[in-house]
């Protein structure tokens, strides 16, 4: 389940970031924008928690959709 972190207010193109309800605790993980909701650039944003006003990675939806199935496929 996506969560936000109170402790993140940056949003990217109007989505807010969010992380997996597993890295509630800590902040030790990355959170995503515009993978669940499109923005209106079309494009996903990956932020790191430790530095939430550090610099993003930012990519179009279909190499993020792409890059998931790779990672669901187990590699």
């Amino acid at each position: 389940m996506a969560i936000r972190k109170e402790r993140v207010t940056r949003t990217h193109v109007g989505q807010p970031f969010l992380f997996s309800s597993e890295s509630a605790a800590g902040d030790d993980c990355v959170g995503v924008a515009g993978a669940c909701h499109a923005t209106a650039d079309g494009t996903v944003a990956v932020l790191d928690s430790k530095r939430a006003d550090g610099p993003l990675i930012v990519t179009t939806r279909q190499p993020w959709r792409a890059f998931m199935g790779w990672v669901a496929g187990g590699q």
